[in-house]
C-alpha cells in the first residue's frame, strides 16, 4: 500500500511539473509575432515612461526587476524580468505579445487595455536590465541624455489641492559648492498609504525649480473620516515626507453584526435561530424531566 501511494505522489508530481512546464512555455505566440522589434526609440523618455507604467501596472506582482543571471522566483511568483535566462529566451517580439496576451495558467493577465505605444515602452524599460541588448539601428536612442542634477537634496514640501487632486512636491536642493539650487530632472514617488504599505502613484521628474507635481485620482478610496495620507519619496534617497489631506471616497464601513446573522451577538440573532435555541433547550429539560420521572416511578415500584 504504501509502494502505491508514493508512485501516485511521484506520478502527482511529475504530472503537476509539466503542466507548469508548459504554461510557462505555450504562449500561442507565431513566428511572425516574435520576429517583430522594438517599434519606438529605445531612448530615455521611452525608458523612464516604460518604468512609470510598470510601477503602476507590474510591480505588484513582478515586484523589483534586477539583473540577475537565473529566475528564481518560480510559480505561483512571477518572475524576474530582469533575469538574463529570461531577456535572452525572449525577443521584443515575444515581450510585447506576453504583455498584450497574458496567460491564464501563470496567472498572468492580458494588458490588451493599454495602448501599443504603451506596451513597447513597457518592453524598452525590461530592456534596460539586459546589457547585452542591442536595438535596430532605427530606434537607437536619437536624442541626447537628460541632464542630471549634481548636488545634495536635503528635504522636500508637500501642497495638496484638495480640489482636483493635485499634488506638488518641491525639493531643497544643495549644489557642489553649498549653495542652494534647483535640482532639476530628480525622481520623485508619489504614493498613498495603505493598511498593509504604500501604494505606488506614479514618478514624476522635477522642473527647473525644483518641482514635481501629480494628479491623484478623485476615486482614491478614503478612510472612515473622508481622509488619506500623501507620500512623496526622492528616488534613491531616504527622504520622503507624508501629508494627511481629506480627498477621495469616503469608506461607509457597513459593520455584518449590525444586521442580524448567525455570527452577530445575542441581540442581532435571527428570529429562527432565536426560536430554534428555545426549542432545543425546551426539548432538553423535557427529556431531563421525562427521565427523572421515570427514575422516580421505578424507585416508587421497588419500594412496593
Amino acid at each position: 500500500m504504501n509502494t502505491i501511494l508514493k508512485f501516485a505522489v511521484i506520478a502527482v508530481f511529475i504530472f503537476w511539473n509539466t503542466n507548469v512546464s508548459n504554461a510557462q512555455t505555450d504562449w500561442g505566440i507565431s513566428e511572425e509575432q516574435k520576429s517583430e522589434t522594438l517599434k519606438i526609440p529605445f531612448d530615455q523618455a521611452n525608458q523612464e515612461a516604460g518604468e512609470a507604467i510598470f510601477n503602476t501596472q507590474c510591480k505588484m506582482c513582478h515586484n523589483e526587476m534586477s539583473v540577475v543571471p537565473v529566475n528564481t522566483r518560480l510559480l505561483p511568483l512571477s518572475p524576474n524580468l530582469g533575469s538574463q535566462e529570461i531577456q535572452k529566451k525572449n525577443s521584443d517580439g515575444e515581450l510585447f505579445y506576453k504583455i498584450t496576451l497574458g496567460h491564464a495558467a501563470t496567472g498572468m493577465p492580458p494588458f490588451d487595455r493599454l495602448s501599443e505605444d504603451d506596451r513597447w515602452k513597457l518592453v524598452t524599460y525590461i530592456r534596460t536590465f539586459y546589457p547585452d541588448y542591442q536595438p535596430s539601428t532605427s530606434t537607437v536612442a536619437a536624442s541626447p541624455a537628460t541632464e542630471k542634477f549634481v548636488g545634495t537634496i536635503k528635504g522636500i514640501t508637500l501642497d495638496f489641492d484638495t480640489t482636483n487632486g493635485t499634488i506638488k512636491a518641491k525639493l531643497q536642493a544643495l549644489d557642489e559648492m553649498g549653495n542652494p539650487a534647483n535640482a532639476k530632472n530628480v525622481k520623485v514617488s508619489f504614493y498613498v498609504k495603505r493598511a498593509f504599505g504604500d501604494f505606488l502613484i506614479n514618478t514624476k521628474k522635477t522642473d527647473g525649480q525644483s518641482i514635481a507635481l501629480e494628479q491623484y485620482p478623485l476615486d482614491l478610496p478614503a478612510d472612515t473620516n473622508g481622509y488619506i495620507t500623501v507620500i512623496a519619496t526622492v528616488d534613491g534617497t531616504s527622504i520622503t515626507t507624508s501629508k494627511e489631506v481629506k480627498f477621495g471616497e469616503k469608506i461607509h464601513y457597513k459593520n455584518p453584526l449590525d444586521e442580524p446573522s448567525l455570527w452577530g451577538p445575542r441581540d442581532n440573532a435571527p428570529l429562527w435561530l432565536k426560536l430554534t435555541y428555545i426549542l432545543v433547550v425546551l426539548g432538553v429539560w423535557i427529556t431531563i424531566g421525562w427521565a427523572a420521572f421515570q427514575i422516580f416511578r421505578i424507585y416508587n415500584l421497588r419500594e412496593r
